[in-house]
């Protein structure tokens, strides 16, 4: 994480309350801090603005204006975070934490984390919606409520449920199941994603994640379903080869499709199982032996096992990019082997 913090400021630009942070960085605030201290704290007080690009044209011999073309210039620093086109909207770093001053009145959530990374081209901050689950009276998993922008065009504007299993720290985006099948996290009502080239709406936001507690309320069902769903060993590999990406290298039976080879487990493979086996958390009742525990091995991997250069860039990707994508393939996978057991 540290390779990525911001410290334009001086400081590292993250704030949170509770328990100190895994990278031992951040101000700590009173859980019952407002919004403008996190503000403060957190490193997000400063604007983003569109600058025009100019060059000079020698066949003209004048200095001309780029068209199309802007610089998104950090304010308070006058650093350059990236040259997008001029159709990008701009999400104000203090935007991030407003949107959780409404709900924060009218749900109960509170303020866990927020913070800039990258010089200040990617901010989030993450809440605590106030309602945990445990499962067989040992297992808790907290919900959780994450929102963040980038103004480097690496991700979009988005909202999403996020779902924290305590005893080993592992995030995961909880992608509802909607009837027999579980609804992709970039299209189902537990993620609101805009493109930088539509302006977000808060109150859209608002009631697209469902912040009634619904979306929750079925992910928390779902847990528990796959927490009493046994996994048998042949399951889990070929769950975990799905996952790792060499799904095309099973062979299975031409008239019943079940599985008659799998591959040579790969790198990837070896360690979520590893993981599966010998993880945080693997001997609990909920994740021994069942489907909640394969689950939880990938997304165990890909915080923390993850190749990385670093810390810092495998959470990023764990949280927005092909770790999280990984992420989300294997809730799909472990509900549909769920649905074609049943």
């Amino acid at each position: 994480m540290a390779a990525l913090v911001d410290f334009s400021k001086g400081f590292a630009a993250i704030a949170y309350a509770g328990e100190v942070p895994w990278h031992g960085y951040g101000k700590q605030l009173d859980p019952d801090a407002d919004l403008d201290q996190w503000r403060i704290a957190a490193g997000l007080d400063y604007t983003v603005e569109a600058q025009p690009l100019y060059f000079f044209n020698d066949i003209a011999n004048e200095t001309q204006e780029l068209d199309g073309t802007v610089a998104l210039q950090r304010r308070d620093t006058g650093a350059i975070l990236s040259t997008v086109s001029d159709r990008y909207k701009i999400v104000q770093p203090g935007e991030v934490l407003e949107f959780y001053r409404a709900i924060a009145k009218e749900e109960g959530f509170t303020m866990e984390t927020a913070g800039a990374l990258s010089g200040g081209k990617r901010v989030w901050a993450l809440a605590s919606i106030g309602d945990d689950f445990t499962l067989y009276g040992q297992d808790r998993t907290k919900g959780m409520v994450l929102f963040a922008t980038s103004y480097d065009g690496t991700f979009a504007t988005q909202a999403r449920w996020t779902s924290v299993r305590v005893v080993c720290n592992n995030t995961l985006t909880a992608a509802i199941p909607h009837g027999s099948r579980m609804v992709n996290a970039e299209e189902g009502d537990d993620v609101y994603k805009v493109p930088h080239s539509v302006e977000f709406d808060i109150k859209k936001a608002h009631g697209k994640l469902g912040l009634q507690r619904e979306a929750w309320e079925e992910w928390k069902r779902h847990m528990e379903m796959l927490s009493r769903f046994t996994i048998s060993p042949d399951q889990v590999l070929e769950f975990f080869t799905m996952v790792a990406g060499n799904g095309e290298d099973i062979v299975r039976n031409s008239e019943n499709g079940k599985v008659v080879r799998l591959p040579e487990p790969s790198r990837v493979v070896k360690n979520i199982t590893n993981a599966y086996l010998h993880g945080p958390g693997s001997d609990m009742r909920a994740a021994n032996g069942t489907a909640f525990g394969a689950l939880q091995a990938v997304t165990f991997y890909q915080d923390h096992i993850a190749p990385s250069s670093n810390a810092g860039t495998r959470w990023d990707s764990a949280t927005f990019g092909i770790g999280a994508q990984r992420k989300r393939k294997a809730v799909q996978l472990i509900s549909d082997l769920i649905a074609v057991a049943a």
